[in-house]
């Protein structure tokens, strides 16, 4: 059965939903800005990962036996340098990422085992000399300087379950070709059956659900030549079915080079993690608001903030951003108190004349305010 998603944006801390054509300009402008400066992304990781992929189908019994103990011993062996992935192209986990996953590698049976696009040619006879082949090549591969990697932010609303996956693509190297990035949802802990198994209903690892995009291998990073230290922005939001669970899930990633009409593997990175986000009210929104300004808000040295509350606030941080989305300073951390609060911000070196984002982030939300530095 295909995967099927929704599409609807959301950002950061606050989701958005326009009811009425009424909103106040007020807050739609602050929610603009709240939107821009909410493209956070973590450090990309310079670290070459290898990518193991099982094909499989839930009526295949060597696939529930032999191989089903011998991808366990590869999740054993492998977790810290590969990524692992179990794609039914058949029976009842089908899906039409798994099976243009299992396509692109030209895997016509099933049980197959990949490393890396690579067919191992694993069976029942050679699995325990192809296990310490593999981890012994993912090994190496571990070791190597990577072409590129991303990093990978997740956020989750479990009132609507959707899920926004976003991801900052570096190149350590020089490259070129045609490269895209793709992002997946592998569950894990999945109850259905499997020839094979004795257990019904067997206890299914690793397993591909589906993608962020309606191609499966993914949106276009570039094509031509590409330079050393050059990053790539990608965000993409879907709904996740009600069956799958979000706490066994593992949102991977992956670099792919398009070679004629095939998709060869550059990288991958993997996360558990993910930030659940709940709406915030309008009226919260508008507290907020008016009690944060900035004086002036053009300038060629200093301005001030103030931020006036009737209560205190826990757990605050005020930032600022480039137009770029790049942190460039971070002024306070801590609880504010009932009060005014006044801070100062002050064009550093390395700050270049154009516009910035002061965003005081908050347990409520977070409120956004410019300043324009000459």
């Amino acid at each position: 059965m295909a995967v099927k998603f929704s599409l609807r944006k959301f950002y950061g801390n606050i989701f958005i939903t326009i009811k009425s054509i009424h909103m106040e300009k007020k807050l739609l402008l602050f929610l603009l800005f709240a939107i821009f400066s909410f493209q956070i992304f973590a450090q990309v990781p310079q670290k070459q990962r290898s990518l193991i992929v099982k094909i499989s189908a839930t009526w295949c019994p060597p696939c529930g036996g032999w191989a089903w103990t011998t991808f366990e011993e590869l999740v054993t062996d492998n977790t810290e340098d590969a990524v692992l992935i179990t794609a039914h192209y058949s029976g009842d986990l089908f899906n039409n990422t798994a099976d243009e996953i299992a396509e692109n590698v030209n895997a016509n049976f099933q049980p197959a085992f990949f490393l890396d696009d690579v067919h191992q040619n694993i069976n029942s006879g050679n699995a325990s000399s192809k296990r310490t082949e593999i981890q012994n090549a993912v090994t190496t591969n571990a070791a190597e300087m990577p072409v590129a990697n991303m990093a990978i932010n997740v956020t989750f609303d479990p009132a609507t379950r959707e899920t926004q996956v976003a991801t900052t693509t570096k190149f350590f190297q020089d490259a070129t070709g045609e490269y895209y990035i793709a992002s997946y949802f592998i569950e894990n802990e999945v109850e259905n059956s499997q020839a094979g198994q004795s257990a019904n209903p067997a206890i299914h690892e690793k397993i591909m659900r589906g993608g962020t995009t309606a191609e499966t291998f993914g949106e276009l990073i570039v094509n031509g030549a590409i330079s050393a230290d050059s990053e790539f922005e990608h965000t993409n939001t879907v709904t996740l079915d009600d069956t799958w669970n979000e706490e066994h899930m593992e949102f991977v990633s992956i670099i792919w080079k398009k070679e004629n009409d095939k998709y060869q593997f550059v990288n991958t990175n993997i996360t558990t993690e993910f930030t659940t986000v709940m709406p915030v009210s309008a009226d919260e929104v508008n507290s907020l608001v008016s009690a944060m300004s900035i004086q002036p808000t053009i300038t060629n040295s200093i301005a001030t903030i103030s931020i006036d509350l009737e209560n205190e606030l826990q757990n605050t941080m005020l930032e600022v951003f480039d137009f770029s989305g790049k942190k460039v300073d971070e002024i306070f951390q801590g609880k504010m108190a009932v009060g005014n609060n006044t801070f100062t911000i002050a064009k550093s070196i390395g700050m270049t004349a154009g516009m910035y984002l002061v965003v005081l982030q908050t347990e409520e939300g977070p409120v956004t305010r410019k300043v324009i530095f000459e």
